[in-house]
């Protein structure tokens, strides 16, 4: 079960009544004042921060999502099923592929870094490897490569990335 599903169910427990604790378990709300539940609450959503996931050949990566609603939509879209892109090197710096379908955008004016994970005018999504400026939307961070080991990762010329929640 996706974290974010968790989060969801947590939620709607909290709604009727009935926290959650963070380990599946429930206690009755009603014996807790409103700044406990509160509490409680936040403790949960914090600690189950939610991770995307790219597998590229044997190897999955771990992406941070950026905090906007393009990456909110591309996490919505993985809840349903992990999501296969075939991306193209392009400009020796960057893979691209077409995404199926369109996303919100929220481009701004940005210089990516290697690992940056760009939603590219709304329907494509692009991995970089290094450097490039333009106007574009973050889905997300690569964790823990350096641009030497996410190239070599890429490799060269097209690559089949399978995105996902798990």
């Amino acid at each position: 079960m996706s974290d974010v599903f968790k989060a969801l169910i947590c939620a709607a427990l909290v709604g009727a009544m009935v926290g959650c604790n963070g380990e599946g378990n429930t206690t009755d709300i009603t014996t807790l004042t409103p700044l406990e539940t509160t509490a409680a609450v936040s403790e949960t959503e914090e600690s189950e921060e939610q991770m995307i996931f790219a597998h590229i050949g044997d190897s999955t990566v771990e992406i941070l999502p950026a905090e906007n609603s393009s990456a909110e939509a591309f996490i919505e879209l993985l809840g349903r099923g992990d999501v296969t892109i075939e991306m193209e090197d392009y400009g020796n710096f960057e893979k691209v592929g077409p995404l199926g379908t369109t996303l919100p955008r929220n481009d701004e004016n940005i210089t990516t870094e290697p690992g940056d994970v760009i939603l590219y005018q709304g329907n494509s999504v692009t991995i970089y490897y290094d450097k490039n400026t333009w106007s574009f939307t973050r889905l997300g961070k690569v964790q823990e490569l350096s641009a030497d080991e996410l190239k070599e990762l890429l490799g060269d010329g097209n690559v089949t990335v399978t995105f996902s929640l798990q």
